[in-house]
């Protein structure tokens, strides 16, 4: 055996196992290599182990080269195919994966949105009916005065259909018995209705103020009631003085000082923030009137939260300005803020847009933002450089108890005056000739101003 051969085995071998490591740490597993690949690597070693002996003058067959050089190319052919097979076997096999995991996807949210629809689809048909049963009982108070207790005197009757079926159908029928059945049924049936009808009346009464649950008479008050078509007349013909008096107070005095009596209870009552922040508005309202001679409009009163932020509209016509006020009654522990300047800001600016006012205006002396305020109330750091920046003006006004409440209006000839708690009082406006804010019902009435009332129950 030729001496050479002892030295290109263990080199060849040692030159496989360098360019196996290479090869695994650069590219893929040891294990994922196939056969091909392997001999490819030994012929490449035994090749390479030639040419570097040639390269040094020892004595090699050419055509031991030649064989090793040829058996190096069909073996890097050979694994060059497996490796493609392998990757389009993987690719394949990763498609399938991805496909099988989308339809999976597809179906579970397929599914769910199937789900979601008839769920949907439920919950506003509920919403529906629930919309329609409260259209029902806002727009057509028939339903709760005639069909509700129809429905539950006919339910109630229902012993006495099944006895007079049974008097007709009997062996022995009893026809003259069963006539007598049916006409206590019809008799029965209306009185269940009535009773009824009268008591929804009055739980819709004492719904709309709880107050009269303290001293209404229930039995005394169902006939008067039962003479009620709709719950709009009752809400618009009861006299809401009696929230604030007694019934003896209410029979035994005089309508003025009944009136007056409400009043002075009405304004001492224990009050909401809604209620406090509403009065405060009014309180404004009336200072700026009588102190500063504006003409003022209670946009905040008139519109709810619809107001845009303007709770009043001040017109100064000596000095042609128009004052944008916001009104908040907030004490030291709620601090009035930036956002709420920047609310006020916005609104003048949309005020002076709609009425082709320009926005020099805002900062000059035609369209004015005011911020108006008790003296107690807090305004932080950063709502004091808006205030500065915008050029809004902050006015103090404490909380007065004893300012004009009661409205004089003249409505075609007819002088009328509205306390605080009547139905159209915030809806009516006085802005003509004769019309004022009197501070008692005596003053109105003195000027030949009279209640705005239609009927009383209990008369």
């Amino acid at each position: 055996m030729p001496r050479y051969i002892y030295v290109i085995i263990p080199l060849s071998f040692l030159f496989y196992f360098v360019l196996k490591f290479t090869r695994k740490k650069l590219f893929f597993s040891f294990a994922n290599i196939g056969y091909s690949e392997h001999v490819f690597y030994i012929a490449l070693s035994l090749t390479i182990m030639f040419l570097a002996m040639i390269s040094t003058n020892i004595a090699v067959p050419y055509y031991v080269l030649i064989i090793c050089f040829l058996l190096s190319i069909i073996c890097y052919i050979c694994s060059q195919i497996h490796i493609n097979d392998e990757i389009d076997e993987y690719i394949k096999k990763q498609e399938k994966q991805l496909q099988d995991d989308f339809k999976k996807k597809e179906e579970f949210v397929n599914g769910f949105l199937l789900s979601e629809k008839e769920n949907l689809k439920k919950e506003r048909t509920i919403i529906q009916e629930r919309e329609d049963f409260v259209n029902g009982v806002i727009n057509g108070d028939d339903y709760i005065f005639n069909k509700i207790p129809s429905f539950v005197a006919d339910m109630q009757a229902y012993d006495f259909s099944i006895t007079e079926k049974y008097l007709h159908t009997k062996k022995h029928p009893a026809h003259k018995k069963a006539e007598e059945v049916g006409d206590l049924k019809k008799r029965y049936r209306q009185a269940v209705i009535e009773a009824k009808v009268a008591t929804y009346k009055l739980q819709a009464l004492v719904g709309l103020f709880p107050e009269l649950e303290n001293f209404i008479d229930e039995e005394a008050n169902l006939n008067a009631l039962n003479e009620y078509i709709s719950l709009s007349d009752i809400q618009d013909d009861y006299d809401r003085v009696r929230f604030y008096i007694s019934k003896d107070e209410y029979n035994n005095k005089t309508i003025t000082e009944r009136n007056q009596l409400a009043l002075d209870r009405y304004i001492n009552r224990n009050k909401s923030k809604e209620e406090i922040g509403a009065e405060y508005e009014s309180c404004c309202a009336r200072v700026l009137e009588k102190v500063f001679g504006y003409k003022v409009i209670e946009h905040g009163a008139l519109y709810g939260l619809k107001d845009l932020g303007r709770d009043l509209i001040c017109f100064d016509n000596i000095n042609s300005c128009t004052y944008i006020v916001q009104c908040k009654y907030w004490g030291k522990e709620r601090p009035i803020r930036e956002n709420v300047i920047m609310q006020l800001y916005g609104s003048a600016v949309a005020y002076s847009v709609s009425y082709n006012s320009t926005q020099k205006s805002i900062f000059g002396s035609k369209i004015i933002p005011v911020l108006m305020i008790p003296p107690t109330s807090v305004i932080s750091d950063t709502a004091k450089d808006f205030i500065k920046i915008l050029g809004i003006q902050v006015w103090e006004q404490k909380l007065l108890n004893d300012f004009p409440r009661i409205k004089c209006n003249i409505n075609n000839g007819n002088k009328i005056y509205h306390l605080p708690f009547d139905q159209q009082y915030k809806r009516t406006i006085i802005d003509k000739p004769g019309e004022f804010y009197a501070c008692n019902v005596k003053e109105a009435e003195d000027a030949g101003f009279r209640r705005a009332m239609r009927h009383y129950i209990s008369e």
